[in-house]
């Protein structure tokens, strides 16, 4: 489980770029606390897959879109 600070916390880490989170404010007290992914539709189209680690998949991803940006 991780919530979407800390992702916004490892992607900043990775990039070594401050991470400003904002003040909650009222409109998000009807937010879910909670949100889960279920991929049980994918996993039942191909199978169950092996997931990577969450840090190896970031790094990955940043080197990936870093490689498109020199591209262009």
């Amino acid at each position: 489980v991780i919530t979407i600070r800390d992702l916004a916390l490892k992607i900043g880490e990775f990039l070594d770029v401050p991470v400003k989170i904002p003040e909650i404010d009222s409109y998000m007290n009807h937010a879910p606390q909670e949100v889960g992914l279920d991929l049980s539709k994918i996993e039942n189209e191909y199978g169950n897959k092996t997931y990577v680690d969450i840090e190896y998949g970031l790094a990955k991803t940043i080197d990936w879109v870093k490689a498109l940006h020199a591209e262009a």
